[in-house]
């Protein structure tokens, strides 16, 4: 009896207490109330006030465009009349040269009458003689007026219309409410992985806002404890991408506000995955494709690749096809066929995909790159045979530059590396035939990291070289054997989401996973036939969820670990 006493009359006091603060909390909140109504109600003055300001200086402005299409206006027309007077007095003096001719005519037609009543008299010959020479003396051609009655007058109203869209347009301040945040640092930030997340502002109509310069106030808390550095870039048009780099992972709290205002969703609740653990690397958990020519199944397959839905797209070589298979390695679509034409292709070996979603594809022996659509269906292509610039012998692998584009090429016969466009302009070209930093022999798989370096496999010299993105610069790593960070003919390299190198080392029949700086780090792999076993993997690619796929070169399938 004593404990429930004890707890009554604490809660007595505690609600005395209650009571008793109840004053100064009422005082301080009607404070705040009092200050946030003066300050909706000077926002509303100030509404009203450059509303005003606005709809006069749009009136200034098309009065303005107004005097400028009347003076345009009576320029046409003046110069309409001026060429007017000009030709009707041509017109005027050739219709009185006409007129003095034909006066002339008449009266030497009347002489050769006269002439002629007054028989052949020697007088009348002259006479004669006199009215020819006068005749041909006398311009009497009947000529076309040089003038004419055209008057073109092309109308540009249409350009003129769109140009008016552009004159005057308003834009408002952007309406947090209605912003809103896309990108994939919202739904799959990685540890050490540098994460975007880009943030479109909408004004107050819910229309995309065309112009830069809002503040925005965005913060990242690690568990909602210590703040991580956060870099904010104006892309200019209304839209912001928000940059950082999770250190450790777990939740953290990504804040975004404008005016102190949380756009839509904020703060977002951003789940940091710790990235692919390789203590378990080389489980196998699917494994697809057998020997042969029908759909699904695959003739010496080459290149991999993967894009952000998941799909699997493999270069089907001397099946003269690519395939594309989901996530589970269901068959989604299968394109080409042996030939030159476009979507035809040649033994194609390498594979990449675009930001876009579509398809590079190395085609090797027709010495060019084609550029697809997911379903196969035919973008352009650039490259022909040859050792000249934009030229290529037997180019084995494409990698394609998620920041900006770009697309590198291994040119495997002329012992280099050209990089093109997106579009498939030649911007530059790296290296030639040697054995020394630089120089390639046999260029085969290729990529790029997110910092922009080139990694390159060198087949017949056994090693990696990483090249700096300003193209001056590279180091080697590895070298010929079978210890760890040693390869015999690696093939195909990839990047996983942590900036690790994972490289089919074929003749070692093994993947390997090294460190951006060269140390090891994991490898799997035996010769042989059943799962998690290779004959020489040519390919490898890092799908969305982290997992490996690997193209099994000699046993005609694709195996993900």
């Amino acid at each position: 009896q004593h404990h429930p006493h004890t707890t009554i009359k604490k809660e007595y006091r505690r609600i005395q207490q209650s009571i008793e603060s109840l004053p100064a909390n009422m005082s301080s909140r009607l404070h705040s109330l009092c200050l946030a109504a003066d300050s909706a109600e000077k926002m509303h003055q100030s509404i009203v006030i450059k509303k005003e300001e606005a709809i006069t200086n749009v009136h200034k402005i098309f009065k303005s465009l107004r005097e400028a299409i009347a003076k345009c206006e009576k320029e046409i027309v003046a110069q309409i009349v001026t060429i007017t007077d000009l030709r009707l007095d041509s017109l005027s003096k050739e219709r009185e040269k006409n007129e003095e001719v034909v006066d002339e005519l008449k009266n030497l037609q009347e002489s050769m009458i006269m002439a002629k009543e007054q028989g052949k008299k020697a007088s009348t010959v002259l006479l004669l003689h006199k009215i020819t020479k006068q005749l041909e003396n006398l311009n009497t051609d009947c000529e076309i007026p040089v003038e004419d009655d055209t008057y073109i007058l092309k109308s540009n109203t249409g350009s003129v219309q769109d140009a008016l869209k552009s004159i005057c347009v308003l834009t408002t301040a952007p309406y947090p409410p209605l912003c809103t945040a896309m990108g994939e640092g919202l739904y799959h930030p990685r540890i050490n992985k540098l994460t975007t997340v880009v943030v479109c502002t909408k004004d107050r109509s819910g229309d995309p806002c065309v112009e830069g310069g809002a503040q925005l106030c965005v913060s990242l808390r690690i568990n909602g404890g210590s703040l991580l550095p956060v870099d904010v870039r104006d892309n200019k048009d209304g839209s912001y991408s928000v940059n950082f780099r999770p250190r450790v992972k777990g939740e953290h709290q990504l804040s975004i506000s404008i005016r102190g205002h949380h756009i839509q969703g904020s703060p977002f609740t951003l789940l940091v995955d710790g990235g692919r653990e390789y203590g378990h690397f080389g489980v196998v958990t699917q494994v697809f494709g057998s020997e042969g020519g029908q759909p699904g199944q695959f003739c010496r397959p080459w290149g991999i690749s993967c894009d952000q839905k998941g799909h699997v797209i493999v270069g089907d070589r001397s099946n003269h096809r690519i395939q594309v298979f989901d996530a589970n390695g269901f068959l989604k679509y299968h394109f080409g066929s042996e030939g030159n034409r476009p979507g035809q292709f040649n033994r194609p070996a390498g594979v990449a995909t675009t930001r876009e979603g579509h398809v590079v594809v190395a085609d090797k022996d027709n010495h060019r790159i084609q550029v697809l659509k997911i379903d196969g269906t035919f973008k352009f292509m650039f490259g022909s045979k040859g050792g000249n610039d934009g030229q290529m012998i037997y180019p084995y692998d494409v990698a394609v530059n998620q920041l900006d584009g770009r697309i590198a090429v291994t040119d495997t016969g002329n012992h280099r590396l050209l990089i093109f466009s997106h579009d498939g302009i030649l911007l530059g070209k790296f290296g030639y035939k040697g054995y020394l930093c630089g120089h390639f022999d046999s260029p085969r798989g290729i990529a790029f990291n997110e910092e922009g370096h080139i990694i390159v496999s060198d087949f017949n010299v056994h090693h990696i070289l990483v090249i700096h993105p300003d193209g001056t610069t590279a180091r080697i790593l590895g070298s010929q054997g079978i210890g760890n960070g040693q390869f015999m003919r690696p093939q195909g390299i990839a990047v996983d989401h942590m900036g690790n190198f994972v490289i089919a080392d074929t003749r070692n029949n093994r993947i390997v996973v090294m460190h951006s700086s060269g140390y090891f780090i994991a490898k799997f792999g035996t010769t042989g036939a059943g799962q998690g076993q290779f004959d020489r993997p040519t390919s490898v690619c890092v799908m969305p969820d982290g997992r490996i796929a690997v193209v099994d070169f000699g046993n005609s399938r694709v195996q993900i670990f």
